[in-house]
């Protein structure tokens, strides 16, 4: 996000320092147990975890990290709910969970604007801008999903209504929609950058339009902690967030592992992870987890615009600001 580059200069090197052994783990014995859950386990943004275990950042901050991978924002918070994790990464639209009542609330905004989602499409499609699909179907998910409010999205920026506007065509699973677009039943689709770099890696179809330079204001992801933790210990939530934080820092400043743990999180050759770590790692992930006011309120209006509640929630409802921004070094 723009407005955390500044600090984002001086973490890098400092958990640069760290990783490469400015400082000592803690001892086994001294070590919090912590279970982080995440909702997908194929999004590059969601190898933090992976990375910092692998850094030692984690026990160099006082954490033995255990991690779980679910099937979506619902189980894993449900999970949350049932105290089976400590923390989640989620998307930015689970924050409306709070408000109907799972004991659990976003402490860090993970990711800004959509830059790890594009619209794509397959090489037998010959639009080649957003301007040349007025009125065609876009795959997403499912009716409801962050897609599906993408495909909205795109359209009330184009001023596009009635027949003009983008048709959202749920279709499930990425394997889905590309079937879909291969056969012509949908033009193109919502995915993930990852999936568009296949594509185009393997001559198959292209990315013809980044969502993060469209939708400039938001919150992707976030990183939720259970309401218990938050109220009796609080210390856990901050050692949690340093050490997220300077796992990011280092990913930043250090590709060549970065992308092994990227490969083997995605299933995916490393000339694809490559082409997605500028956008997916240095771009979208927040250098310090402060929440952007103006994106704040775009997701709470994509909680009414998705049906999951009736009116906008207040930002204390959705959040706490008590840990962030994060401040490294110390």
């Amino acid at each position: 996000m723009a407005w955390a580059n500044a600090r984002f200069l001086a973490a890098a090197a400092i958990a640069g320092a760290l990783a490469l052994g400015g400082a000592k783990p803690a001892a086994a014995e001294d070590l919090i147990p912590v279970t982080v859950g995440r909702a997908v386990a194929t999004a590059f943004v969601f190898g933090v975890p992976d990375v910092g275990v692998e850094a030692g950042i984690w026990k160099k901050n006082g954490i033995d990290l255990k991690i779980l991978s679910f099937n979506g924002d619902a189980q894993l918070q449900q999970a949350m709910a049932a105290g089976s994790v400590d923390f989640g990464l989620g998307s930015g639209p689970a924050m409306g969970y709070a408000v109907k009542g799972v004991p659990a609330k976003a402490v860090a905004a993970m990711a800004g604007a959509p830059d790890d989602m594009a619209l794509v499409a397959t090489s037998n499609l010959k639009a080649k801008s957003l301007d040349d699909l007025k009125g065609a179907k876009i795959g997403c998910t499912t009716a409801g999903s962050l897609t599906y409010w993408l495909v909205k999205k795109l359209s009330a920026e184009k001023g596009w209504t009635g027949a003009d506007a983008l048709q959202p065509t749920p279709v499930g699973s990425e394997r889905n929609q590309l079937a879909a677009m291969k056969t012509g039943a949908i033009q193109a689709s919502i995915g993930t950058t990852t999936e568009g770099a296949t594509l185009e890696v393997n001559k198959e179809g292209r990315i013809i339009l980044p969502l993060g330079s469209v939708v400039t204001d938001f919150i992707t992801h976030v990183i939720f902690a259970r309401d218990d933790l938050i109220k009796n210990h609080p210390d856990t939530v901050r050692k949690f967030l340093k050490g997220w934080f300077e796992t990011v820092a280092y990913m930043k400043t250090h590709e060549e592992p970065t992308l092994k743990v990227g490969e083997k999180l995605l299933n995916a050759p490393e000339a694809v992870v490559r082409k997605t770590y500028p956008t997916d790692i240095v771009k979208m992930l927040s250098n310090d987890g402060a929440f952007d006011p103006n994106a704040v309120k775009v997701v709470a209006q994509s909680l009414v615009a998705l049906g999951i509640l009736k009116t906008e929630p207040a930002p204390d409802q959705m959040y706490t600001s008590e840990f962030v921004p994060v401040k490294l070094g110390k």
